[in-house]
């Protein structure tokens, strides 16, 4: 018995040696590799521990590039935002579509193809830019004012629920009927949107893991979830809703070759239209709430854009997207949400060895074929040099003294492009931003116009969850409760 045990002990050891030996070394014209001593894993359980933390730590170490070895793959981070430009520039050598082939098929059970990818055969420029967008954000608007005029919505008396599921009751809906539309009345169908929404969160919760490789079948609950997202975007239930946009009808026709992957298709484009700007809107709204300066500073814009445009408050306003565009103060409470609130990143892949010059040491680092490159913005985010006291927020962040929007900031004494990237960058960059943006900007006109709405325990702190790092604007840690009710105008 003794002697199995020593030679199972000498295989396992002649493994770990053998690996450690021919183990990669960075030769000088790479960056540094973080020192990792487990096979495969690598500093992969450290990353997922707080991956901000962590490449923050790294950065100060190891500088503002560095190789991490996590999950069988090097990752290359790199922090300086002078250099950030190039990568997104770079879209042949950095290659965004090979490094998220793999995930939507795990993640939303579609592979991807030539039409959807990175503007869904130029549908998303079409649709959601423009005077479509001019015409979806009316939609969004008209729909917004409908659940807000729902009973439970409706309240004259103080009502209490949880903040983040209010973001999810008002935004979710309106969105997910501004965008798929709602069941005809001949259908005789109609939909349940406290499971719908159920079902998403539960989604959206295992969205990393996911992303991590985990099947759905591990997950409780997911596949189910997701299966259900399927049924209800199949073809036949969208033929009987009504008010259907023209965007959902244009990728439809995109993939008349495939039609099993349609709804998985539409799911991805429902998750990618919901997921972070509920999460936004959450954040917009409770930043708000903690800070009454900004309440009084918002409304007093509405007001006078109520003014401006010979609207009566009392009734169903609806802003263009020319009025919203005058209104900095939103504007800027928007932009500091993003900011604090979300944690974008941009993810490369090297489809050759790539020469990269990183600007702040004005010296040029060889990434080698297959590698990924990674930037994580939320640094850039939070760096002192570029905003003060940046854990902070300041709603006039982003406006001037004169309250024109401020669009200069500054490291080491020049300019940063790539200052506040919340959608991304590149051909990465969220194709659905402008119409995000909009909705945001009606979110918190629809609260802080047709609501009395305050916090329970204004003392209560509510932080971000680290578990969704690099994917989007990050949940919160805990319920946030408040309350709130219908506000005479």
């Amino acid at each position: 018995m003794l002697s199995v045990l020593t030679t199972i002990f000498m295989l396992i050891f002649g493994g770990y040696f053998l690996w450690f030996v021919t183990k990669r070394r960075n030769k000088s014209s790479e960056p540094p590799i973080v020192p990792y001593w487990i096979p495969w894993l690598g500093q992969g359980l450290n990353y997922q521990k707080n991956p901000f933390t962590f490449v923050q730590a790294c950065a100060k170490k190891y500088g503002p590039i560095f190789s991490v070895f996590m999950g069988g793959r090097y990752f290359t981070f790199v922090t300086d935002p002078f250099t950030h430009p190039t990568i997104a520039k770079e879209s042949r050598k950095l290659n965004f579509r090979l490094q998220t082939m793999s995930l939507t098929k795990n993640v939303f059970g579609y592979k991807r193809g030539s039409v959807d990818a990175p503007t869904a055969g130029g549908h998303f420029p079409k649709y959601m830019q423009g005077e479509n967008l001019e015409d979806l954000m009316k939609i969004m608007m008209r729909n917004l004012h409908s659940i807000r005029k729902q009973d439970r919505l409706n309240c004259a008396d103080w009502t209490e629920i949880d903040l983040l599921r209010l973001s999810y009751d008002i935004m979710f809906t309106a969105g997910y009927k501004s965008i798929f539309g709602s069941y005809s009345k001949a259908s005789g169908k109609q939909e349940n949107f406290q499971d719908i929404i159920d079902d998403f969160i539960l989604f959206d919760d295992a969205f990393p893991k996911l992303v991590q490789g985990y099947p759905a079948s591990s997950l409780k609950g997911v596949e189910s979830a997701r299966g259900s997202f399927w049924k209800m975007l199949d073809s036949g239930e969208l033929d009987e809703r009504t008010d259907v946009y023209a965007f959902i009808d244009a990728i439809r026709r995109s993939y008349e070759d495939r039609p099993k992957d349609i709804p998985k298709m539409l799911f991805s484009i429902l998750w990618a239209a919901e997921s972070n700007t509920v999460l936004a809107a959450y954040w917009a709204l409770y930043y708000v709430l903690k800070h009454p300066e900004a309440i009084v500073a918002a409304r007093k814009e509405i007001d006078h854009m109520i003014d401006a445009t010979s609207q009566q408050g009392n009734e169903e306003i609806h802003f263009t997207r020319a009025d919203f565009e005058k209104m900095t103060v939103l504007e800027s409470i928007v932009n500091e949400s993003l900011r604090l609130g979300d944690s974008p990143s941009m993810l490369r892949l090297a489809t050759e060895d790539y020469d990269l010059h990183v600007k702040c040491l004005d010296k040029t680092f060889r990434i080698r074929e297959g590698d990924s490159v990674m930037v994580m913005f939320q640094l850039t985010h939070m760096d002192p040099e570029i905003y003060s006291n940046p854990e902070e927020f300041k709603y006039d962040r982003f406006l001037t003294k004169d309250s024109q929007m401020k669009t200069d900031f500054y490291k080491d004494g020049k300019p940063v492009k790539f200052h506040l990237q919340p959608f991304g960058s590149g051909l990465s960059k969220c194709p659905g931003r402008y119409f995000a943006i909009g909705e945001l900007k009606q979110f918190l006109v629809l609260m802080l116009r047709y609501y009395d709405i305050e916090l329970k325990d204004p003392q209560q702190a509510t932080g971000a969850n680290y578990n969704r790092v690099a994917f989007g604007t990050l949940p919160p840690t805990n319920e946030c409760p408040i309350r709130f009710k219908r506000r005479v105008t």
